[in-house]
């Protein structure tokens, strides 16, 4: 996802409820992504909170038990573990979940891919969204 940050707030997701996974900026500005109820839970470094265009990712490789996120094309955190299967029974929200936990920016880009992408593939998304994308959608309204 490609967005311009103003505030924390949750990017997708849908906590509270069962099984949830959940890709938010936290109180302190960083990445977060809990996936099954915080059986994983990832925190970046990187402060967001700045106004500027960023690409967030969260990866997990069930095959190879790798769950990563990352910031504009960069690790910033990874596990080597599997994490249990969970079955999204409660549908993911995007700039919000079912706390009223809004994202306040400007969502530039999204996808949601059912594999999981490796660095390289990451790396060129963030390439391609944060230098075209942004520059073709400057004045999009806040979701």
């Amino acid at each position: 996802m490609v967005a311009k940050i103003s505030t924390p707030g949750t990017i997708i997701g849908n906590y509270p409820k069962q099984n949830y996974i959940n890709l938010a900026i936290d109180q302190n500005g960083v990445l977060k992504f809990n996936w099954n109820y915080d059986e994983v839970g990832l925190y970046g470094t990187t402060n967001l909170v700045d106004e500027q265009v960023h690409m967030v990712s969260a990866v997990r490789d069930s095959q190879n038990k790798f769950i990563g996120i990352y910031v504009d094309g960069k690790i910033e955190k990874t596990v080597k573990k599997k994490g249990s299967d969970c079955p999204v029974i409660d549908p993911l929200l995007i700039a919000n979940d079912y706390r009223d936990g809004v994202f306040n920016g400007k969502i530039i880009n999204r996808r949601i891919d059912q594999y999981a992408s490796n660095e390289i593939q990451i790396r060129k998304l963030a390439v391609k969204w944060m230098e075209i994308d942004y520059k073709q959608n400057e004045n999009m309204d806040i979701i």
